[in-house]
């Protein structure tokens, strides 16, 4: 069972300026089936920064964050892909596969999967550059590569952003049927409430006070 509790959070990036007041929630994985969290709120209402507590980059907060399994693996995708010029499109999906703490949980299948999946196989076969490729092409690396290591957690910061329409509906089908597919818990945050109500099982609404 996977399990997301935040108790009594408080957190703030100057002492003088909270953004998270006693925050409570908790989020439970049924069995055996993919759950999506939908984070929406306004603009600084802390919605990436739920995730940068989730993944440990902010630490000055008090409260208690309890995420099981313990020592989960949990990817992140960024708002804006991060990629890097100096590898091919291949070496940027299969990323983990070179990093040490990593190259034990990638999993070879599952990656071949998954770019089927995408469709992105003949992209990875034929494309060298990483700036050859459409920023939707770039999104889908990103996910790919997040996947590679079938995390516990899957965070996902407005994923869509940048995409067209046409795109957007084919990425949310193709991510919805992955997370089934790979019993992913997702924190999956957007402004959008119909990409919210399409990908989420339970939406979580923050609001400024």
């Amino acid at each position: 069972m996977k399990l997301l509790k935040f108790e009594q959070i408080t957190f703030g990036y100057k002492k003088d300026k909270t953004i998270f007041k006693d925050l409570s929630f908790e989020i439970t994985q049924p069995i055996g089936k993919g759950f999506v969290i939908g984070l929406m709120g306004s603009s600084g209402s802390g919605k990436s920064t739920i995730l940068k507590l989730i993944l440990g980059i902010e630490r000055n907060y008090s409260g208690k964050i309890s995420v099981s399994p313990e020592a989960p693996v949990i990817s992140y995708v960024p708002q804006e892909p991060v990629l890097f010029e100096h590898l091919t499109t291949l070496e940027n999906a299969e990323y983990f596969n070179r990093i040490s703490n990593y190259k034990s949980k990638f999993n070879r299948q599952l990656f071949n999967e998954i770019a089927a999946a995408l469709q992105i196989d003949e992209v990875l076969k034929h494309s060298t550059s990483i700036n050859e490729i459409s920023g939707g092409q770039k999104q889908r690396i990103s996910l790919l590569r997040a996947l590679s290591i079938h995390p516990d957690i899957l965070l996902l910061d407005e994923p869509l952003t940048g995409l067209d329409e046409e795109v957007k509906d084919q990425f949310l089908q193709t991510l919805a049927m992955l997370i089934q597919k790979c019993n992913l818990m997702v924190i999956y945050v957007t402004h959008h409430r119909k990409e919210a109500e399409f990908i989420s099982d339970v939406i979580l609404y923050l609001v400024k006070e």
